[in-house]
Parts: C-alpha cells; sequence; structure tokens
C-alpha cells in the first residue's frame, strides 16, 4: 500500500480505535515508536477537553497530567505560537525546570522526536507529536528530517479527520467540483507545486492558488493537501 492509500484509508475507519491503530502503523513503518495526538475545541479550552490518543507510556502521560506539564513544556508553548514543526532539540529546553521535565521525559523514551502543531478552522488546537527510539543522535536528526515532508501531508489529514469525526451529526454536504478544480487537485495528489501545476495547466501561479483556496473552501479544509486526498477518499478524482 502506497503512502496515499494509507492517508485515504484514514478517512474510511470507523471507530476512534481503528484510525489511531492506522496512524500507529504508518508511524512505526516510517520509524516512529511513539505518537500521540491532542485536539482542543477551542485555543482557550480547558485541557481536560481535549481528545488524546496516544500509545505513550501511560505512567508518563499521569506524571505530564498531574504536573501540568503543559504549561511549562516548550513544545506546546511554541506550537501555540506556529505551524512550523519543531524537532525536539536540546536547545529547545532553556530553564533549569525545562531542562528538568526533559530528562524525566527521556527516562520514559522521549527525548527524541518532532512535533507539528495543529490548528484548525474554528480556533481549535492541538499537537502531533512523534517519537523515535533511537540512540545515534545524528542518525535520527537525519531521519527525523527526511520524513518532514511526508509527516506534514500526514499532519494534515489527521487534523482534518479528527475534525470530521467531530462534526459528523451536522449531516453530509454534496461537493461539486469544477474540471479544472478536479485537474488541479490530481497534479496536487501527486506532489506538484502551484508553479508546477500552472505551467502544466497553461494559466498563472496566481489562478491556480486563487483555485486551491476556493477548492479548501468547499471541502473544508485548512490545506490542498488536506483537500486532495478528501478528494480522492470521496472518489471525486482517481490518480
Amino acid at each position: 500500500m502506497d503512502f496515499i492509500d494509507e492517508l485515504v484509508r484514514l478517512n474510511g475507519l470507523e471507530t476512534q480505535e481503528q484510525w489511531f491503530s492506522a496512524i500507529e502503523k504508518i508511524n512505526d513503518k516510517y520509524g516512529f515508536s511513539r505518537v500521540l495526538i491532542g485536539l482542543l475545541p477551542k485555543y482557550d479550552a480547558e485541557l481536560s477537553s481535549a481528545m488524546i490518543v496516544s500509545n505513550y507510556p501511560m505512567a508518563w502521560r499521569n506524571r505530564y497530567d498531574q504536573s501540568r506539564y503543559a504549561t511549562i513544556d516548550p513544545v506546546v508553548i511554541y506550537s501555540f505560537q506556529n505551524v512550523r514543526p519543531v524537532v525536539w532539540d536540546e536547545s529547545l529546553y532553556c530553564t533549569p525546570r525545562e531542562r528538568e521535565f526533559r530528562e524525566e521525559a527521556s527516562a520514559y523514551g522521549l527525548s527524541r522526536g518532532i512535533t507539528f502543531p495543529l490548528h484548525g478552522p474554528q480556533g481549535q488546537f492541538g499537537t502531533f507529536s512523534l517519537a523515535v527510539d533511537a540512540q545515534d543522535i545524528a542518525g535520527t536528526s537525519r531521519h527525523i528530517n527526511a520524513m518532514i515532508p511526508k509527516l506534514s501531508i500526514l499532519k494534515d489529514v489527521i487534523l482534518q479527520s479528527a475534525l470530521d469525526s467531530s462534526s459528523k451529526l451536522t449531516g453530509a454536504k454534496v461537493i461539486s467540483l469544477t474540471t479544472r478544480e478536479k485537474e488541479i487537485l490530481k497534479w496536487c495528489a501527486v506532489g506538484k507545486s502551484s508553479w508546477d501545476i500552472s505551467r502544466i495547466c497553461g494559466c498563472s501561479e496566481a489562478n491556480i492558488n486563487y483555485h486551491f483556496a476556493s477548492i479548501n473552501t468547499k471541502f473544508g479544509v485548512a490545506s490542498r493537501r488536506a483537500a486532495a486526498v478528501k478528494a480522492v477518499s470521496l472518489g471525486l478524482i482517481s490518480l
């Protein structure tokens, strides 16, 4: 099963257990032994209202929650203010308390990894974190950096499928795409940039970006990659 097929499959799973199990398998395939996905309905919501699924050690999860480490965790603080992923580098932990926190996390096998901030269109906030169980620091860093492109796509799909699962009771909306929108999404699904697609379609890059904005609105998603995966899963385009 190729990467796109794995992503499309996530949208067709009925239970949270099936969904997270599929995510675990994808992450394990690409060298990540631990994963945590957390999503708050609003930025300022109580932490107790968060949807959290993970295979982190339960003892660490309990310790993290009881000690309210989310209030000092540099990764969480960074994620509130940024959209780019952050690697768990030592330089991220500046204060004595943050360094103690990192040492404690390391004791549970959570010393090397990466976190992707999750920001939804209605103010939802969360994180998608992956840990690597490896002793080779240099090799681990290279592996994490090499996986960022694929993980960025996976992050978009995880966020969208989590948002979709929370709004299923609102009813399904019929989505209609124009011929040009379908063509653009097909090229996006195979990794083409706006510039590439503009050359293929014989129009300006600004025109392609305009179409993507319209497509994202139709699907109610925040990224073109999430739109492409949804279009494939709904049978609106084929690869």
